[in-house]
Order: structure tokens, then sequence, then C-alpha cells
């Protein structure tokens, strides 16, 4: 199913007049929406005369996720020698927190 987010503040008269602002995700979260209101509202078939929504996929950032030592002092080694293996990291280290900031070192 395509996601739609809001590109105009925008109230929706077919749903108790739930608020939209720019940026929201339509519809929200519970809500069932006709492929006849979407069209309404991503052409000027509605109460504004222009489009409120629009189509969107959410974009993955670009590169590999960067972990904070926190976030690494959680895992357990062979969780940590895994992601450096996932990431061409090499690790010639033995004792955990020589690993992690290897790993560090080389995000």
């Amino acid at each position: 199913m395509e996601s739609y987010r809001a590109i105009r503040y925008f109230t929706d008269t077919k749903d108790n007049n739930h608020p939209y602002s720019a940026g929201d995700i339509y519809p929200r979260a519970g809500y069932e929406v006709s492929k006849q209101r979407l069209n309404e509202l991503l052409g000027f078939g509605n109460k504004q005369h222009r489009p409120v929504i629009e189509v969107f996929t959410e974009e993955i950032p670009f590169g590999p996720q960067k972990y904070t030592a926190k976030e690494l002092e959680s895992m357990t080694i062979a969780k940590i020698e895994d992601l450096a293996e996932e990431l061409g990291y090499e690790i010639t280290r033995t004792l955990k927190a020589d690993i992690i900031d290897e790993f560090l070192s080389q995000q």
C-alpha cells in the first residue's frame, strides 16, 4: 500500500474533522480511507480545491548505521564481531572494551 502525508494543514471532514499538519502521515492510525477520498485529497476535489496530501516513500539513510559506545556495550562480543564483519571492519582485539574501540574507530 502506498503511503501518504499531508503537504498543508487541513481537517478531514470525513473523519470527525481530524486535523493534519504538513508532514503528518495520512490517514491516522486506525482509520480506513477509501480510494475515492484519497483521490479527493490528492487532487482538487476537496474544500481547499488543491492537493492537501501527497504520495511518499520513506527514504533509507545512505550508508551504514553508526553505533555509539553505549549501544555496543549492551551487545555481546559475538554480536559486535558479526556487525563488524558485515560492515567490513577488521577486529583484531579480544577484550570487549578494545573491540568496541576498534569498531568505533572504523565507523
